[in-house]
This record gives C-alpha cells, sequence and structure tokens, in this order.
C-alpha cells in the first residue's frame, strides 16, 4: 500500500477565512487541501455588503469565485466535503476524517469552519432570519430604511445586557425615525435599557410578551410581531444578534479552549490555538462576525502559518 502523503496545511472551510487563508499559503508554494462542506453562514442573505469591489453582489458567488481562483494554483487541492473529525498524532502531524471516509493528513491546521446561531426559542424566529432579522446594522438596513421609517431591537440572548440592546438602538437610529426595544415580557428589563440610555434616546421599550414573528410579505420587506394579547406590530426590520457556537465538533475533538461566546480562545495577533499547530480564522474565532474581518485575519492566519512551517524547516527560533 502506497504511503499516505503529507502536506503542508490542511484548511477546513471554504468561506472568506478559509479561501483567504489558503490564498496566503499558496502564495508562498505551500501545499494545501481546503475543505469546503458549503455550509456558510451568509446562506439567508442575498447580497454582500462591505467588501470593496463586491459590494451588493450575491454572497455565495464569494466561495464559487474564490475557489475558482485558488484552482489556478497547483499546490491547492480542493475537497467539496465535509470534515467529521479531526485528530492530533503527534506534535508535527494531523489527521482529518471526511464525510466519505476520506482520511487526509497535514503538519497544521486551520479551523476556518465558522459558525452556527442558535436561534432564541420564539415562533417565527427561523423564517424571518436574514430577510427581515438582521444582525449586523452595517450590512442590513440601509435599504429598508428607504421604505421603512421604523424598526425594532429584540432584547434577547446577549442583546438582553442593557448596554448591547442600546448599542444595537443606537445604530439601528441612524436608519430608522422609530424604533422600538422589545423585552419579551420583562418590565424590569425594559427599565434597565431605558436607565442605560443616556438623556436624550430617540427609542422606547415593549415589554409585552411576544407570541410569534412573521414576514409582512414574502416578497417584500417588513416583519410582523406578534403579541400574546393578541395585538401586533409592522416594522421594516428587527435588529438581533444571536448566541453562536464555533460549527462541528472540533473543539472537542483537539481539546481546544472555547471562549464563553462560543468562539475558539486563539493567542493575539497571531491566531494560534491553545493546541500546537492548529490555528483559527474568521467568525469562530472573533467576536466580529464579518467579511472583511474574515478576510483579514485568514490571511493573517495564513500569512503565520507560513512563517511557521518556514521557521521550523530551517531550525530558526520564531520571530513572533
Amino acid at each position: 500500500m502506497a504511503e499516505q502523503s503529507i502536506i503542508d496545511v490542511l484548511i477546513i472551510g471554504g468561506g472568506p477565512a478559509g479561501l483567504s487563508a489558503a490564498l496566503a499559503l499558496a502564495r508562498q508554494r505551500h501545499t494545501i487541501t481546503l475543505f469546503d462542506s458549503q455550509e456558510y453562514r451568509n446562506r439567508d442573505l442575498q447580497n454582500l455588503h462591505l467588501v470593496p469591489s463586491w459590494e451588493h453582489k450575491p454572497a455565495e458567488e464569494v466561495s464559487t469565485t474564490g475557489r475558482s481562483e485558488l484552482q489556478k494554483y497547483d499546490n491547492v487541492q480542493i475537497e467539496l466535503l465535509k470534515v467529521e473529525s479531526a485528530k492530533k498524532l503527534n506534535d508535527s502531524l494531523f489527521e482529518l476524517t471526511d464525510a466519505l471516509g476520506g482520511s487526509h493528513r497535514g503538519r497544521k491546521l486551520v479551523l476556518a469552519n465558522g459558525v452556527e446561531e442558535m436561534f432564541p426559542d420564539v415562533k417565527g424566529y427561523n423564517e424571518c432570519w436574514g430577510n427581515s432579522i438582521f444582525y449586523n446594522p452595517f450590512c442590513n438596513g440601509y435599504e429598508e430604511s428607504k421604505e421603512w421609517k421604523t424598526s425594532g431591537v429584540l432584547a434577547m440572548q446577549i442583546i438582553a445586557i442593557p448596554k448591547f440592546a442600546v448599542h444595537i438602538a443606537h445604530m439601528a437610529a441612524q436608519l430608522t425615525t422609530e424604533i422600538t426595544i422589545y423585552t419579551n415580557g420583562s418590565e424590569d428589563l425594559a427599565k434597565e435599557i431605558m436607565a442605560n440610555s443616556g438623556p436624550h434616546p430617540t427609542w422606547k421599550t415593549d415589554p409585552r410578551a411576544i407570541q410569534s414573528l412573521r414576514r409582512h410579505s414574502e416578497t417584500g420587506s417588513g416583519i410582523d410581531v406578534i403579541f400574546e394579547d393578541g395585538a401586533s406590530v409592522t416594522e421594516g426590520f428587527i435588529s438581533h444578534m444571536p448566541s453562536t457556537r464555533a460549527r462541528g465538533l472540533f473543539a472537542e475533538q483537539l481539546g481546544l479552549e472555547v471562549g464563553p461566546s462560543g468562539d475558539y480562545v486563539v493567542t493575539a495577533p497571531m491566531t494560534a490555538t491553545n493546541v500546537g499547530g492548529v490555528y483559527a480564522a474568521g467568525d469562530c474565532m472573533s467576536f466580529s462576525k464579518v467579511a472583511t474581518n474574515a478576510i483579514f485575519n485568514g490571511a493573517l492566519t495564513g500569512a503565520t502559518v507560513a512563517i511557521k512551517l518556514q521557521e521550523e524547516k530551517f531550525g530558526l527560533t520564531p520571530i513572533f
């Protein structure tokens, strides 16, 4: 039986972070295998924003275009497969098992596997996510504000922290003139939020318990908030940041440290995890879960891993 080849770097994730890391490594002629499960966090968003030259273009095309660019490098292999397990065999060798049972070995491992949302237990939330519930006011809400003058903030999960609720509300206030923070049955939270709102808030709170959320239109914008008392209101959109966790079971399999927000803990600024040889990039290691940040720390991670491989190759003392 032929001995299994060992490549330089295994990358899990084909979003902006994984593609960026792969590109940096490819330019230094390191051998790479990138695994893309094609499960993207932005799958529910029509267009990408905040990325110069890609403004308003389809979000899904980032990955297809990025893969096409990487295929020009003969030292890059792309597998459109989900990785089921990751194992550290020794200080300089990792093994991945893909969904078809295939085994892949490499000297370093980059986790750019993204995150999955843990939506609050509110009926209809899932169906509204990405079309009338938005988590980033820098990316979404601008177009809707041309049609609507009202928007809401859902004070649940991390947004139930009063200062976070106000943080989201003051950004929503740049887009709409009327903002309501919904505390879903909590009078006390509503009072705390207003106590943290400064001297001139342009928002208000509504403590009524929410029965469900519903798209106002199947083809247009808007969201209906239906209360348990039977009343309802319509907003242009709702701002909310759901809890997230890193996608997959790699933290448990590799013994990675995970922070309170569910992200991998890395050493700044070089994105190394607590497990030697394992690095993380993108949404799975950053509070700022936007494409531009993923591109940046993906490139940083790729450069970091390239430098580490070369230092080990030549027996050099680490520069960082």
